[in-house]
């Protein structure tokens, strides 16, 4: 990859986490952003608003499939992983329908 490439994918992913933290403040408040491990993904602790298994939640009720957290560490009620890179037009309907199914 060139050098202009990556430093093209670097800031729109770090412009893709700024507009996840503000929809987030905006639409859940109450969902705590965890420093993530992966330039793309997102962990997400939703514990916050009841779901055990806030995932599941999210594909019912808003037809968005996270990966749910008991997936990648264990002890992990309530969390869900988020891939953000996609359009930030996605990005706000994603984070719009997890507001509708997890409140």
């Amino acid at each position: 990859m060139a050098a202009g490439c990556a430093g093209s994918l670097v800031e729109r992913l770090d412009q893709q986490r700024t507009l996840l933290v503000d929809l987030l403040a905006e639409h859940l408040p109450d969902v705590r952003m965890l420093p993530e491990e992966a330039t793309y993904l997102a962990w997400l602790d939703a514990s916050a608003y009841g779901h055990d298994d806030a995932a599941a939640v999210a594909l019912e009720r808003g037809r968005v499939k996270p990966s749910p957290g008991h997936a990648c560490a264990s002890g992990s009620i309530g969390h869900v992983r988020l891939n953000f890179a996609t359009s930030p037009e996605r990005l706000t309907q994603i984070v719009e329908r997890l507001a509708t199914a997890w409140v």
